[in-house]
């Protein structure tokens, strides 16, 4: 049992930012420690793009943050084979938002001897004067079925989720298919989703049912069914400097509600791994997309007009040995990029001090150029982080994030003392700046104590 009142997230690290040119919002791990304990039975839920619990969204509402008043957090083994998950958490009204209860259920049952069934049941409803208002709720259940043979070569899943809204509708299923065939020669899966247009999980992450229409400021809810197809064939030479290779393709298609195919991406792709454990990485893509809207990429005031796009392109990653002090990724590609071209260069530098210290800096450009009159970018993203282990009890962390894209600069550096077993106290600062102009955003000081009760 675990419970939190009126809980304070600001000793957590900061969320790496991203580059974001597509359609969808990008995913973001929690970090929280309250939710991420046990959180195994909640956040494995679900597959792909579609998580019927994504907790990051318990706290935040249209974009803004909302207070916790209370979490309580139950979870177990009931025998050897049945685990039990159970989460409610309370959230406060702030200005005209309302406050909100998210009680979370779920039970997973242990079958055969590598396989499980797993059932969840989400309600997210409106509290007003301290009463659950009966009509401005969101739920969401569902059962899954995963299954892994004895010898682990074969997987499999089978999934089912609906939600419920005071609207009743009767279009708001999730329905999964997977199989994945593993050997030591060969990878084999297919994947089959389909995500029904009023299927509708607020505490879930659902990022690509929601479509935004440029033209008229909005977002629309569009229903679509996933096929994808993965094979690889590998191969480990006993002589030589490599290790392994493989050489493989895949095939990830869209269609929309009346079976009319809106999207697809070809890949064929290779890796090497070498002795030292350094790998390289190569793919060759087709793609092809038919926007349903006219779409804001790059251009907010001029946005690309709903059609069909094709365009291909080429993509390569290397890794140095992770074994040395210094090492690192180099990565690029060039290619057409709906009615233009992309080109992504970047790299990833880490160097290891045993047994105190660790610094990194990553930098990514990627430079669009799309038709005349749509817009043409650079955007930069670099990153800074440095981790300093004073001693066992002393830790110091300082992150520095530089993104053309959301024209943020931020710093966020952390010093925390361990002065008992799970017991901490954090001094964090995080100051942001505009990237144009370095002016300021915002500046925060936080000085947190943490003391763990052994009961």
């Amino acid at each position: 049992m675990d419970l939190t009142v009126n809980p304070d997230f600001s000793q957590v690290e900061v969320d790496q930012q991203v580059t974001n040119l597509s359609r969808f919002n990008p995913y973001f791990p929690e970090k929280r420690n309250f939710f991420l304990e046990n959180s195994d039975l909640f956040s494995n839920l679900g597959s792909g793009e579609a998580k019927p619990i994504f907790t990051r969204n318990i706290g935040l509402k249209d974009g803004e943050n909302v207070p916790i008043i209370l979490g309580a957090r139950l979870s177990g083994n009931v025998t050897e084979n049945l685990r039990i998950g159970f989460m409610d958490v309370q959230t406060g009204q702030k200005n005209d938002i309302e406050a909100e209860n998210y009680a979370i259920a779920s039970v997973q049952q242990k079958v055969f001897e590598r396989s499980s069934i797993k059932t969840f049941f989400v309600n997210k409803q409106s509290v007003r004067n301290n009463q659950l208002v009966g009509n401005d709720y969101n739920r969401v259940g569902g059962v899954e079925f995963n299954y892994l043979s004895k010898s682990g070569k074969t997987q499999g899943s089978a999934m089912y989720h609906n939600s419920f809204s005071p609207e009743k509708h009767t279009s708001s299923g999730f329905y999964n298919l997977d199989f994945r065939y593993n050997t030591k020669k060969s990878y084999t899966s297919i994947h089959l989703t389909q995500l029904d247009r009023d299927y509708i999980a607020e505490v879930g992450f659902t990022p690509r049912l929601n479509n935004y229409d440029s033209e008229r400021d909005t977002s629309f809810r569009l229903g679509y069914k996933e096929v994808t197809a993965r094979q690889l064939i590998k191969f480990y030479p006993k002589q030589g400097y490599l290790n392994q290779y493989r050489f493989g393709g895949m095939a990830q298609t869209f269609y929309n509600t009346d079976n009319q195919l809106t999207e697809y991406e070809l890949i064929a792709d290779a890796f090497l791994q070498f002795k030292d454990r350094s790998w390289f990485y190569a793919r060759y893509y087709f793609s092809m997309v038919n926007l349903p809207f006219a779409t804001e990429i790059i251009d907010s005031d001029n946005a690309l007009p709903a059609k069909e796009y094709n365009y291909n392109g080429f993509f390569a990653r290397y890794r140095t040995s992770p074994n040395k002090k210094l090492s690192g990724f180099l990565f690029g590609g060039y290619g057409s990029f709906f009615n233009g071209t992309k080109l992504t260069v970047g790299t990833s530098i880490n160097y290891r001090v045993q047994p105190w210290g660790n610094f990194s800096v990553d930098y990514q450009l990627n430079k669009v150029d799309l038709a005349k009159g749509y817009g043409n970018q650079d955007l930069h993203l670099v990153g800074a982080k440095t981790e300093i282990s004073f001693s066992r009890k002393l830790f110091w962390t300082t992150f520095l994030q530089y993104n053309t894209q959301a024209e943020n600069f931020n710093i966020n550096s952390r010093i925390q003392w361990r002065y008992k077993p799970m017991s901490d106290i954090y001094f964090v600062v995080t100051n942001n700046y505009n990237s144009y102009n370095f002016s300021q955003k915002d500046l925060m000081f936080v000085l947190k104590l943490s003391y763990w009760f052994n009961v």
